[in-house]
């Protein structure tokens, strides 16, 4: 048996970055950012957990708040919103940049790939199979390495930022807010793994 195909072939995110190659550092530094700017986007509701906190304390008297203190908590919510649409800016940027460069490498690689091949080969062959490998084929990945992949590990940051910063606050809400989080988890997971979703799953995706 050949020593190759005993050699498990790579898929998901591990084959696109051995596709990537050395444009890798790009698609790291874009996850770097969005999870930034994830952590950024979710500061606002920070700053309104403490405003309200303020203006409960004083719920007998607002006059008493502390008002300087709910300005700056708003201003710091304006700065993180701002800081998040920039840092989402950079991390769309990287992504991109990216995704052309790695677009590029493809097609050199599949144009000197064809230039190997025997004539037989592109006697069989119509120039719009070829055309649709080298154009349309290659161009799918720009989608999900420019959109999809900035926007897949912002999601996945998410729910961690939301609960670690639950539990910082108050770990007796956050505790109780982790509960039904977890619990729709669970079933939509046993559903995937234990049911034969994830054959159907990549068999429609």
């Amino acid at each position: 048996m050949n020593n190759a195909a005993l050699v498990r072939k790579k898929t998901g995110i591990p084959r696109l970055l051995e596709i990537a190659g050395e444009k890798r550092g790009l698609l790291v530094l874009s996850g770097v950012l969005s999870v930034i700017s994830t952590v950024l986007m979710f500061f606002p509701f920070v700053a309104a957990y403490f405003i309200v906190a303020e203006l409960l304390q004083h719920a007998a008297s607002p006059a008493l708040s502390d008002m300087d203190s709910i300005r700056q908590w708003g201003l710091w919510a304006l700065y993180a919103l701002l800081g998040a649409l920039l840092f989402l800016y950079a991390s769309t940027m990287a992504s991109h940049i990216a995704a052309f460069r790695i677009l590029y490498s493809l097609r050199v690689r599949l144009t000197e790939h064809l230039a190997r091949l025997p004539m037989g080969y592109h006697t069989r062959q119509s120039s719009g199979t070829i055309k649709k490998l080298l154009e349309l084929s290659v161009e799918k990945i720009e989608n999900f390495i420019a959109h999809q992949l900035p926007d897949l590990v912002g999601a996945v940051a998410l729910p961690v930022i939301m609960l670690t910063v639950m539990f910082i606050l108050d770990m007796a809400p956050g505790g109780c807010l982790c509960r039904p989080y977890y619990s729709g988890l669970f079933p939509a997971g046993a559903g995937v793994l234990w049911r034969g979703g994830d054959g159907q799953y990549q068999r429609y995706a």
